[in-house]
Parts: structure tokens; sequence; C-alpha cells
């Protein structure tokens, strides 16, 4: 049963640290058959070499250190650059998905936009899979938690078994996001959820929100 979409919908999708755009788009052919040919999807790869041959990420770290414990996120500038060019050449998009890095990745986008009239980068809604708490961001994201600007809807997703990221850093980045944001919590561990009833509520979210 694909969603009956009124327009055609674009969508960017941003992986996690040690994968690339190609790869997390096999990871969520689900979703994608779910929301069906009239949802346009890009998947964006990182620039910088993270891991394993064909591994990136949208920021470097010191060895050993997590992104919610680091003082700052090396490089991330460029990947902002390269989103915003992503924005004026494939987009613009509608809604944002991200997954680990890529989600607290979203998670800074969809701040900086709701602090920033003329931020470029605007989604309609954004989905949160599997993020922990950007810790350099960690400021703005006090500052958004105590406006009431955030009018871009968010669904924020973590599984009760996620043993890389700990639950508890989803649900406190949740909290900066205000009255619009939702939450899906699931069973599993450090994925985007895709069984029928979490992947049926992603694909929704999607649909209704933009």
């Amino acid at each position: 049963t694909m969603l009956p979409l009124v327009r055609s919908l674009k969508v960017l999708a941003l992986h996690g640290k040690g994968n690339n755009g190609p790869s997390f788009a096999k990871r969520l052919a689900p979703l994608v058959e779910e929301m069906g040919p009239s949802c346009d999807w890009t998947f964006a790869t990182a620039p910088h070499a993270a891991g394993n041959e064909g591994g990136f990420a949208w920021w470097t770290l010191p060895p050993g250190t997590r992104s919610f414990e680091a003082a700052e996120f090396g490089g991330i500038g460029e990947s902002l650059d390269l989103l915003e060019g992503l924005w004026a050449t494939e987009g613009p998009f509608d809604a944002v998905l991200g997954h680990s890095q890529g989600a607290m990745l979203t998670g800074i986008l969809v701040g900086l936009a709701s602090l920033d009239e003329t931020a470029v980068f605007r989604p309609e809604c954004a989905v949160l899979t599997g993020a922990a708490w950007p810790n350099p961001y960690t400021e703005m994201l006090h500052g958004l938690s105590q406006t009431e600007k955030v009018d871009i809807p968010t669904l924020h997703c973590w599984g009760l078994a996620d043993t890389m990221n700990p639950p508890e850093l989803a649900e406190k980045l949740k909290g900066c996001f205000g009255s619009e944001a939702q939450s899906l919590v699931h069973d599993g561990g450090h994925v985007v959820p895709l069984e029928a009833s979490s992947k049926a509520r992603i694909a929704s979210f999607l649909a209704h929100k933009v």
C-alpha cells in the first residue's frame, strides 16, 4: 500500500558515520518503496573519509571521542557547505531524514533554520533516527529549547536497545524541538526502524507534514 501523495515529495537522506549515500539507499529501500514513485530521494555522501574504504563522516573527532562528548566537530563547515550546495542544485527539499551522525546533523540544521530566518537550508519536516547529543551545539540547542521559534515538525526515533548512542540522549535532543516534536520509540538497536509499524509511521509523518 503506497501512500497517495498529492504532489511529488523531495527527501534528502543523511547517512551515519562510516557509511555513504549508496549504501544508505540500500538500507532504506523498504521505506523508499513504501513512499512510492512520487517521492524523490537524494542520498548525500559526507565529505570526510572515515573507517573502512567507502566510509564517510559529516565531521571528524579525536580518537576515542564521541560526538556527545566532543568540544568541536572537525570539518563540519564543509558538510554544511556541501548540503547548502545540494539544496541549490537538487533541492529545495521538503524533508530531511538522518541516521546517527546524520541525525545529529539534521538536528543542527533544523535548529539553525529555526533560529535564523535567512538560513538557506529549511525543510518542512525532519526525521532523526538513532541520534545522540551533538555536544558542540549545546548552547545553540539550549537557546532553541527556550524559544517558541521551532516551526519545523520533527520525528525522533530511538531504540531502547541502542548500545551506540544512549537512548536518553536522543530523548534529550527531542526536548529542544518544541511541541511539534514527536517520538517513535522501538525495541531495536542502533537502526532506522523499518519493521511494518515504524515504517508506516515514518512514511505517514513525511507525507502529512509537508
